[in-house]
């Protein structure tokens, strides 16, 4: 099958974009360095957007309902947000100590099922990238309480007809929840970097899904930790 000619040869200096998106970087004037970061910027900011266009949606089909009479705004408390902070800056932490450490043109970026590399990324690019994705989770937190003070629905939870995870302990259970991601981030940007430095991992590469398992478990019990059931006062 032949490629289009005008699209491979846009495509060639910038082989880590789809066709289309080298063009746009092209057309902007940017290097490839520089395309992958306005690139990762530009879908950070569409996440974000996105998740207060959806916020929002939700808020106006919460404002006519009883509960949201009910429940009062929530006080700011730095205590909140204290959770998803710590993990981010755990995350920065490590990728300022592994900085020195990896090339500065040729880490591994992504890998296939048998654990081998397959994309590799520049230094900058790819500290960038998680320290992105911390970012956005800690925003994410900040915003939520921050609406809480005037509208605390946003941070009210219920399972079934029997729970309940008032605005206070919602906003705990946000901001903890959102600082095991961040920590969850900092242990695959070690493990990724390990392999880039020493050329094996340093611990399996399956050990990443059995993580995932006891943190989905401790979000659960965060969740009847912190929730009461309806009457029933902690």
């Amino acid at each position: 099958m032949v490629q289009n000619p005008d699209l491979a040869s846009i495509h060639a200096p910038f082989h880590r974009f789809a066709p289309e998106t080298s063009l746009v970087v092209q057309l902007l004037g940017l290097s490839e360095d520089s395309g992958v970061i306005a690139v990762t910027i530009g879908l950070i900011v569409a996440l974000i957007v996105a998740i207060g266009l959806i916020v929002r949606y939700a808020r106006d089909l919460a404002q006519g309902t009883a509960l949201s009479r009910e429940l009062a705004p929530v006080p700011f408390r730095w205590g909140y947000l204290a959770p998803v902070l710590a993990g981010f800056v755990v995350l920065a932490a490590l990728a300022a100590y592994l900085y020195p450490l990896l090339p500065a043109e040729h880490v591994a970026s992504h890998f296939n099922v048998s654990g081998a590399p397959d994309d590799w990324q520049s230094r900058g690019q790819f500290l960038l990238t998680f320290l992105g994705m911390g970012m956005v989770f800690m925003l994410l937190d900040g915003a939520v309480v921050l609406v809480a003070t005037r509208e605390p629905l946003i941070a009210f939870e219920r399972l079934g007809s029997s729970w309940r995870l008032d605005p206070q302990q919602g906003l705990i259970y946000t901001g903890a929840t959102l600082g095991l991601v961040n920590l969850l981030l900092a242990f695959v940007l070690l493990n990724t970097s390990w392999y880039t430095i020493y050329g094996a991992f340093l611990f399996p590469f399956s050990a990443f899904f059995w993580l995932i398992i006891p943190l989905v478990a401790i979000i659960i019990v965060l969740f009847f930790v912190l929730a009461r059931r309806n009457g029933i006062d902690h």
